[in-house]
């Protein structure tokens, strides 16, 4: 995740919260790097890390799981990305790509 794009999430938990809206995100690059990186992206992929996942999941009113993928204006997905999109809307989940607060505003008041 680049810079810009950890300032966007941030900003987007914040509004959530202040919405009353429960939310966490998946770390799915905390391996890091150095010589231990690649020991712990087999150890987090052991434990469940799924590549691809959303970076944000949020338990919105009235019992709505919804994803958020973070992107920057110019951001793309990744193909594992698009997978998990595609999974989670083929089984009714909502799953959002979201570039600023702006966006989950109007997911949250349904525009």
């Amino acid at each position: 995740m680049s810079r810009e794009e950890a300032i966007i999430q941030g900003e987007i938990v914040k509004c959530l919260y202040l919405q009353g809206v429960v939310c966490f995100s998946v770390p799915n690059e905390s391996a890091g790097g150095g010589r231990g990186a690649m020991i712990r992206m087999k150890q987090y992929k052991a434990m469940g890390l799924l590549p691809g996942a959303p970076d944000l999941v949020a338990l919105m009113p009235h019992g709505t799981v919804t994803f958020l993928e973070v992107k920057t204006t110019t951001g793309r997905q990744s193909k594992n990305q698009k997978t998990f999109q595609d999974i989670a809307q083929r089984n009714g989940l909502r799953y959002y790509l979201v570039r600023s607060v702006e966006d989950v505003v109007d997911i949250i008041e349904g525009r």
